[in-house]
């Protein structure tokens, strides 16, 4: 714990230009059950994880479709079969 707390003292020390990043961090929370969704608009990195009981994980796993439909892919994504592609096949083969 007490390195995590160092490195992230040092990176805040980092200038922007270094590392440059726009990234942000969501959570969707029901009861105990947990929804998080990241997104860096610079490096075009969308995730989303989750974790619950069965009933919740079903309205998550809703909630994640329709953001990663929302979101999408472009045609070099789909080009270079990025991981965002494949991001979004695995949820909508799912």
């Amino acid at each position: 714990m007490n390195e995590m707390e160092i490195r992230n003292k040092l990176i805040d020390q980092m200038p922007d230009n270094v590392i440059p990043m726009d990234f942000h961090l969501y959570e969707i929370k029901i009861g105990e059950d947990l929804m998080e969704i990241e997104v860096d608009y610079t490096w075009n990195i969308f995730g989303i994880s989750y974790s619950g009981n069965k009933s919740v994980i079903k309205r998550f796993k809703k909630i994640a479709r329709d953001l990663y439909c929302y979101y999408g892919v472009s045609e070099e994504d789909i080009k270079n079969r990025t991981k965002r592609y494949s991001s979004l096949v695995t949820e909508l083969s799912s």
